[in-house]
């Protein structure tokens, strides 16, 4: 970096002062620059003079920890109302046993069930982003796309959560 602002820099320096090397030397002005990596710049700046207003990565932590939370809570009514629901069931499965259905075809059953319905919200839940993300890309002057989401990464994510959920 040194190299760098002695080759590079020190001339337009003294060229705008109009001033020699050999006063700058004597005079003992300084100036250094700082490297900063590209992945720190938006949520990790510390600088005083940025281009633009940065974030805080913090917020980024509170609201992922506000979402987890909200997942969880959702998928704990989820099954609370499921374990309600299965008191209605109930003669369904005594009829399905007496039939001479197996426990495990019922276990399955119930699986294939609920994991579908965790399919047909979660499809419920990304036709209603994309209707409500225009709005608030507006609200929010952002230029947010439903396909940033829909990556390899985030497809995995998405089949992740169903299986875990159903």
């Amino acid at each position: 970096m040194q190299a760098f602002v002695t080759r590079y820099v020190a001339p337009d320096y003294q060229k705008f002062l109009n001033v020699t090397s050999e006063e700058t030397n004597k005079t003992n002005d300084t100036y250094s620059f700082v490297l900063q990596p590209l992945t720190d710049i938006h949520l990790k700046s510390t600088f005083m003079a940025e281009f633009e207003p940065v974030g805080n990565i913090l917020y980024v932590y509170l609201f992922t920890i506000l979402a987890i939370l909200i997942l969880v809570l959702s998928c704990i009514n989820f099954i609370s109302l499921s374990t309600a629901r299965s008191a209605y069931r109930a003669r369904e499965v005594i009829i399905r046993k007496i039939a001479g259905s197996e426990k495990r075809v019922l276990i399955r059953q119930f699986l294939v069930e609920s994991s579908l319905l965790a399919f047909l919200s979660m499809a419920l839940a990304l036709f209603m982003t994309e209707l409500a993300l225009p709005a608030f890309n507006r609200y929010m002057e952002l230029d947010l796309k439903l396909s940033q989401l829909l990556n390899s990464s985030g497809i995995l994510l998405m089949i992740g959560l169903i299986l875990v959920i159903g």
